[in-house]
């Protein structure tokens, strides 16, 4: 076995090559970690602005989507329900339009779809105005019942209208 070189000053008789492979081998593997450690650093960035691009990519699918379904009705079955009943009273509402005059004021209107009546109190000058509203309206081939509910006079008011209740049923339509 060869005898340990202590003394520094004194140069060696041979290079250590090994050592120096060793070191220059540990340099190469240095930089190569170094390298390998910005490359996941750039490799985790990128996968980060992914995420946040999916992520505002996803709340903007969930925004249209709840601004669609604001827009539009739950379904087809609801959609078809409003549109049938808008269509369905829209000649009773017509005809109350026609035959209205000035000397009727109509104070309150229920309108009931599924069972095709409506519901009217109104004020008038005189009873005999009232009452020609009653058989106006029940000449109009879209109606196919009036009733007078209920009639009295305002007292509290100085010219005495008349306050009617009258109950109207529409025919259905026959498609």
């Amino acid at each position: 076995m060869k005898a340990v070189q202590l003394d520094f000053h004194k140069t060696p008789r041979q290079t250590p090559w090994l050592g120096l492979l060793l070191t220059a081998i540990g340099a190469v593997a240095m930089i190569w970690v170094v390298d390998q450690q910005d490359l996941g650093k750039a490799a985790a960035e990128q996968l980060g602005q992914r995420e946040e691009q999916y992520q505002l990519r996803k709340r903007k699918m969930e925004e249209a989507r709840v601004a669609e379904q604001k827009k539009e009705p739950a379904n087809e079955k609801v959609a078809r329900i409003l549109t049938a009943q808008r269509a369905h009273m829209l000649p009773a509402l017509s005809v109350l339009e026609q035959t209205w005059t000035k000397d009727i004021a109509y104070t309150r209107i229920d309108v009931s779809v599924a069972d095709r009546n409506i519901k009217l109190e109104l004020e008038a000058r005189t009873l005999d105005d009232a009452l020609a509203l009653v058989d106006a309206i029940s000449k109009k081939p879209a109606i196919e019942r009036v009733t007078l509910a209920r009639q009295g006079v305002k007292l509290a008011d100085p010219y005495r209208p008349v306050q009617t209740a009258i109950e109207i049923q529409w025919r259905e339509d026959k498609p």
